[in-house]
């Protein structure tokens, strides 16, 4: 007697093993494979599941650093995307606190409320943590958060030059802390706190006349601050500089940089200088750069923390591409990789035949030219041409540090120059001797979209 399977109607194959992607397809440009007698939908970043149906939270709004008087009301904010619908959670100095929406709202200030916040987004698929917030509860019963008083700022007159009332060379004129403010019941409680456009300042709000007299006869007046307010201020954009070269140090002309998602563009001059606004208040910048002039070099996307008032220079290095490879895809291959500066090598690459997969899904038999790059743990140059920032987000949403093994850059394409994607696993074997990698430590791969056996960058990093 022969017993068979009878498969529900999204799942097909002997022991309903495939998804029918005719009956079930795949969602959110999730693409059909059927491999090896088994198929699965290959999704793209940011979704998951088995038709891909799920979106990975990813937040979209942080909560804004905010300032309040003591006895006021603040609502903090917090957007996140993803499919389920994810479902929030806010920390106070990282202590889980009862609310569960995307608007945290706080009455009555007192100091007790003053600290770091940040919010949780979570559903079945994945968890994200926001930035962080800073707020700031100021004691007592002002009209604003300004100390009236000013502080200490000495000028030096000219020489033979004195203060009439102290005969002084040396004044205290007074100044004013330039902090950002705020004035009492100015915040609209009900709205998402957070910066101003036009962000407010301790300002001087008023100033005395100071008689000087000068050995040759010469007077004039001097101004001193004599008391601080708060008032408005102008809100400056924080500039962000830098110079873009390549390993030997020569700049690389005309480079395309792009912010984040894309939406804004800017270049570099023939010096390999950069220079661009961001809006105040930002705390993290990502810039994607490519050589577009010559495309010698390779594209690299960089994470930066800024920190507002500090003036900062970011020298970016794009490593140089490495030669094409042509072979067979029907027949295996290994490759050798690393070895910069005269280095033995520390990684081989070994490629099964007919591994890759046209954009339809089906097993390619052609020429096939590689572009593989390494970049190796053992050399400076390599590290400083490194894309991102050796990190990733744990089971709880925190960001924690990564150790790198080195990083693989990976490019397929076809005779036609059409990119193709792997069908099959590729064995990456890291020589741990070279690399000085203790007994103990495990080493795994961390592949970037977190695609099905995506290409592009393959990170191996020691945990």
């Amino acid at each position: 007697m022969q017993f068979y399977c009878h498969c529900e109607g999204e799942f097909t194959g002997r022991n309903c093993e495939k998804v029918n992607c005719k009956v079930l397809p795949c969602k959110n440009g999730g693409t059909c494979l059927d491999i090896d007698n088994r198929s699965f939908c290959k999704c793209i970043s940011g979704f998951t599941g088995a038709t891909c149906q799920g979106e990975i939270p990813s937040i979209t709004k942080d909560p804004q650093d905010t300032i309040r008087l003591e006895g006021d009301d603040v609502t903090l904010c917090c957007e996140a995307k993803g499919t389920p619908t994810p479902e929030y959670k806010w920390f106070l100095n990282d202590a889980p606190l009862a609310e569960s929406t995307s608007r945290l709202r706080l009455s009555s200030l007192s100091s007790d409320d003053a600290g770091l916040y940040r919010c949780r987004a979570t559903n079945e698929f994945g968890t994200i943590l926001s930035s962080e917030a800073k707020l700031t509860v100021v004691a007592g019963g002002g009209d604003d958060s300004c100390d009236s008083t000013p502080v200490k700022k000495v000028l030096t007159l000219p020489p033979g030059c004195t203060e009439d009332s102290s005969g002084s060379n040396s004044i205290d004129v007074g100044t004013c802390s330039f902090a950002a403010c705020i004035k009492r019941n100015q915040g609209d409680a009900s709205s998402c706190g957070g910066q101003q456009s036009t962000r407010q300042c301790c300002s001087p709000a008023s100033r005395s006349d100071s008689p000087v007299t000068c050995g040759n006869g010469e007077k004039f007046n001097i101004q001193k601050v004599t008391s601080c307010a708060c008032a408005e201020c102008t809100v400056p954009d924080m500039v962000v500089r830098g110079k873009v070269v390549d390993p030997d140090g020569n700049p690389v002309k005309k480079g395309e940089i792009t912010v984040g998602d894309g939406e804004k563009g800017y270049s570099t001059d023939l010096k390999g200088n950069f220079k661009f606004p961001v809006k105040s208040g930002t705390k993290r910048l990502v810039l994607t750069v490519k050589d577009k002039l010559q495309g010698l070099l390779e594209d690299t996307t960089k994470p930066f923390t800024l920190h507002e008032g500090q003036v900062a220079f970011y020298t970016i290095v794009l490593q140089k591409k490495a030669p094409a490879i042509k072979f067979q895809a029907s027949q295996e291959q290994n490759f050798p990789l690393g070895g910069s500066g005269g280095k033995p090598s520390f990684v081989d690459l070994d490629i099964p035949a007919n591994a890759f997969l046209t954009t339809a899904g089906k097993i390619y038999d052609g020429e096939i030219t590689a572009n593989i790059g390494v970049i190796d743990p053992r050399s400076q140059a390599d590290m400083a041409a490194a894309p991102g920032d050796f990190s990733a987000i744990d089971d709880n949403g925190e960001e924690v540090m990564l150790g790198t093994a080195g990083i693989l850059r990976q490019a397929f394409t076809d005779a036609n120059g059409n990119r193709l994607s792997l069908g099959k696993n590729i064995t990456v074997r890291i020589d741990a001797e070279q690399l000085n990698i203790p007994d103990g430590v495990t080493v795994f791969p961390v592949v970037p979209e977190q695609a099905n056996r995506s290409l592009g960058e393959v990170w191996s990093t020691a945990s």
